[in-house]
């Protein structure tokens, strides 16, 4: 995970229920990022969004690397 963010829009009280989606916003030969909704069951409101990008890290070599071709044909499936 090189970095993640998340906005919070309104406030959640217990005992609420989130319903939390993530979809693949962008995929790039070393990384993807993937983009988050929360929300809220009571509500019926989004209540956060946010994002994660995700390298590929060869951790023997100790660098990032490129995204395997198998990864990338699941990503691309997903969206």
């Amino acid at each position: 995970l090189q970095s993640a963010q998340c906005r919070f829009r309104r406030p959640v009280v217990y005992p609420d229920t989130l319903r939390i989606s993530s979809r693949v916003e962008s995929i790039e030969a070393d990384r993807f990022t993937l983009g988050h909704e929360m929300t809220s069951q009571s509500r019926g409101e989004v209540v956060a969004l946010g994002s994660g990008v995700i390298v590929a890290y060869d951790y023997a070599a100790a660098r990032k690397t490129t995204l395997p071709p198998e990864w990338v044909d699941r990503l691309e499936a997903s969206r």
